[in-house]
């Protein structure tokens, strides 16, 4: 029988920090992860329709991206579980970018 993970710290929030020397206070935005989730679902399920729909499009898509064979509901699924597994690791610092003029600042929280 196997056993059942329980994730403690799952990360609710993404947020993003801005500050640069024109601005007096920096901006900070957050962005609820839950909704993230949803979209990349969505975009999933929807690539699904439209390619069905429009055979086409996979063909297009697939022409820019010749090294690669993979269509664009793989590209849309990978991306998906691989935000499901940032969302388990809990609080951490995606990006850190400074500048002498900017600083920006993405944290999974």
């Amino acid at each position: 029988m196997g056993m059942i993970k329980k994730v403690i710290n799952r990360n609710h929030f993404m947020l993003v920090y801005l500050k640069s020397e024109e601005l007096k206070f920096p901006i900070i935005i957050p962005i609820p992860l839950w909704a993230l989730e949803d979209i990349l679902t969505s975009l999933s399920q929807f690539s699904k329709v439209m390619v069905r729909v429009f055979p086409q499009l996979q063909r297009k898509l697939v022409k820019h991206i010749e090294y690669i064979d993979l269509h664009i509901e793989d590209l849309l699924k990978i991306s998906e579980e691989v935000f499901q597994e940032l969302r388990k690791i809990g609080r951490f610092t995606l990006v850190e970018v400074k500048e002498s003029d900017c600083h920006v600042l993405i944290k999974l929280y």
